[in-house]
């Protein structure tokens, strides 16, 4: 399949939900859910069929219930790009559909695909909105939405990496899940501040400074957040880590 080949399809699979005939939407999108697609024409897919639903959304909302249902990867990526080009219309449908799916397909890479695709664009192009929803997500105890947060803080790192105050914001957000232990969301948590780090290592720095005076890091997302820093800075917060205040 070339990228040429995936737009025709997915014009096709919205030609078939808009006249309500699942089986010809099942007719093309079978095939291509059980091939090993590439994610960026799966991604161009999504967007067309996300773009599509901006005219019906609760009928196309309907219908990635059903994609999601069948349980393959390429499909969350197809979801997950749809649901971020829903954002602009149906903000919070969007994201409490990726939450609900990042939820029910317990599996880092559901977490990571979705995550990057709408939690992630949601904070880059809705920051005030999005903001409040992932500080609401905090207080969830499910692991996957948990990392969730961390892998929309990476994107946002990524995509805005001269964005001082919006990372000083999102250090803010990761420090009400940076004494979680699990290994999963330890690793989402991690891969965010590895990010801020890279573009913002000052800013890294005197977060972690600050951090560790009260916080009980595990030693792993400590690993991840100095990647970037000087080694004689990881050495000095390494050994504050050590007197205590880290993981015992």
């Amino acid at each position: 399949m070339n990228r040429q080949q995936a737009r025709e399809a997915a014009k096709e699979c919205v030609e078939s939900i808009n006249r309500n005939d699942m089986e010809a939407l099942w007719e093309v999108l079978n095939p291509i859910l059980d091939a090993k697609v590439p994610f960026p024409l799966l991604d161009e897919m999504g967007k067309i069929l996300g773009e599509a639903g901006k005219f019906s959304p609760q009928k196309y909302l309907g219908v990635f219930d059903e994609i999601f249902a069948r349980g393959k990867m390429g499909g969350y990526v197809i979801l997950g790009q749809a649901l971020g080009r829903l954002l602009d219309m149906e903000f919070e449908a969007s994201l409490s559909k990726a939450r609900e799916y990042i939820a029910k397909g317990a599996e880092w890479y559901v977490c990571d695909i979705i995550g990057e695709r709408v939690l992630g664009p949601a904070l880059v192009n809705h920051f005030e909105r999005a903001l409040p929803y992932l500080e609401g997500l905090t207080s969830e105890e499910d692991r996957w939405v948990r990392r969730s947060i961390g892998v929309a803080v990476h994107f946002f790192a990524k995509k805005r990496p001269k964005d001082q105050e919006g990372m000083r914001r999102l250090l803010a957000l990761s420090s009400l899940l940076i004494e979680d232990h699990r290994r999963d969301v330890v690793k989402g948590v991690g891969w965010g501040l590895k990010t801020i780090g890279k573009n913002q290592p000052r800013l890294m720095e005197e977060y972690l400074q600050e951090v560790l005076k009260s916080k009980r890091l595990p030693k792993l997302t400590l690993r991840k957040a100095t990647t970037y820093l000087d080694e004689r800075v990881k050495e000095n917060l390494l050994k504050n880590w050590r007197k205590g205040k880290g993981e015992r």
